[in-house]
């Protein structure tokens, strides 16, 4: 009879993976197979073997930054780059993203580990350093394959989630120590409450045919919760709820799909409590990270009244109907009397709809968006360096004031979504975010 644990593992497997064949297919999980290790050139920067993880790694890296850059809230210490301790902060780092992702407060954090021998573990290795041979590696089982047989979890508190990992270490730099974390975090989750995030739309969290992180897997690492959609809160389409982002991000989140017109990002994900955020391509993510706190600020009342009203604009046409006006209001904490109503009617609607700038204007005449400083320092993280590179944080002095010119790399085009105009004078030439 199958041991709850192990039903538990397989039904990670199945949210992870889905129900096709993907955990199976040995091109898409060997890429998988990495630990979590940092470059020779760049002590703090995690290095990534192959196409695949990135939706894991990139987000890691943006916390792992975070308690190096601001251990104390929201004052820059120390030297990012060249830290003392390096590891205790990647422990932190992957604690604090498990916590985030429990259910409740209460609930305990699970950690997965792998009970296999030293030379199974050794032969893995060899695929990730790529000594092995093609035909070694085909007497491999699939690395799946391996976890649902030999992996374990534990289930700790916060108090000693810590202690805990840092014992699991060793195992977490080796072959499997991506894919544990993966399992740890969807266990931590569980699969219904995952379920219960996407909603209608339920998918796995591995995308099927490539083997990329879905967005709902991203989300889950950033904001703790699996939701499938970029846009803040949810959306109703026809009586069917499309979730989104439901409350502010320490990490925050940028994606080229909006420069290219195929979504929009809310305002969580764009407006973190500290400067860092995942840039998503079409095939990779990286990240964008500043050392200058003044780039993000408290939501101003004009900003979050964008917001919300943003929420009710479900198919972002820059208006909504009158009969949501009352739902906005209630939202904002203004007026929803009859007379309150009437006089709001009166002031905002024309032809049965209300734009949002005339919306904004009109509620908010004299108020102002978050100041943004007008020359600032960023960094760019991408875990695979280009062919002739070596990994590194690339270095650019930013200015606010300069024209958007056309004919601007990838990169730009993502950063003109957040800040518009922008241009970037990059050290040591252009970075990739593919």
């Amino acid at each position: 009879m199958e041991s709850e644990e192990a039903a538990a593992i397989k039904r990670a497997s199945q949210q992870i993976w889905g129900d096709n064949d993907l955990r199976y297919d040995r091109e898409i999980t060997f890429r998988w197979l990495q630990g979590f290790v940092f470059a020779d050139t760049e002590p703090s920067a995690l290095l990534q073997h192959r196409g695949g993880p990135c939706g894991i790694i990139a987000p890691v890296q943006g916390m792992l930054l975070l308690h190096l850059l601001f251990p104390n809230d929201d004052t820059p210490v120390g030297d990012w780059r060249h830290p003392k301790d390096v590891t205790g902060a990647l422990v932190q780092a992957l604690v604090d993203i498990l916590a985030n992702a429990r259910p409740t407060n209460e609930a305990a954090l699970c950690l997965a580990t792998l009970e296999t021998s030293e030379d199974v573990l050794r032969k893995y290795e060899q695929v990730v350093s790529g000594s092995s041979s093609a035909s070694e590696d085909t007497l491999l089982d699939p690395p799946i394959q391996i976890l649902e047989q030999h992996m374990k979890y534990l289930e700790v508190d916060m108090e000693s989630a810590n202690a805990f990992l840092l014992s699991l270490f060793n195992t977490y730099q080796g072959p499997f120590g991506v894919l544990l974390f993966l399992y740890s975090l969807v266990l931590t989750r569980g699969p219904t409450q995952i379920e219960k995030d996407q909603g209608i739309v339920s998918e796995s969290l591995v995308s099927s045919p490539f083997g990329h992180a879905n967005q709902a897997l991203v989300n889950l690492l950033l904001v703790g919760e699996a939701a499938p959609n970029v846009w803040d809160g949810n959306r109703d389409a026809s009586g069917i709820v499309m979730k989104g982002i439901s409350r502010p991000t320490l990490i925050g989140y940028l994606s080229l799909l909006e420069a290219h017109r195929y979504c929009v990002v809310g305002f969580h994900l764009k407006n973190p409590k500290f400067p860092f955020w995942v840039i998503g391509s079409e095939t990779h993510f990286t990240l964008l990270l500043s050392e200058d706190i003044r780039l993000v600020s408290p939501e101003t009342p004009v900003e979050k009244a964008k917001r919300i009203f943003n929420e009710f604009d479900v198919n972002g046409n820059g208006f909504i109907e009158e009969k949501d006006l009352d739902g906005v209001f209630a939202r904002l904490s203004m007026d929803t009397s009859p007379a309150g109503m009437t006089r709001a009617t009166k002031l905002l609607v024309t032809d049965g709809i209300v734009l949002l700038p005339h919306f904004l204007s009109t509620l908010f005449p004299k108020a102002t968006t978050s100041d943004v400083p007008t020359n600032f320092t960023v960094y760019h993280y991408n875990g695979i360096p280009r062919p002739g590179e070596q990994i590194g944080y690339h270095r650019g002095t930013a200015s606010v004031t300069s024209p958007t010119d056309v004919g601007q790399p990838e990169i730009m085009k993502v950063l003109w979504t957040k800040w518009s105009p922008l241009c970037i004078k990059w050290e040591q030439g252009l970075p990739s975010i593919t």
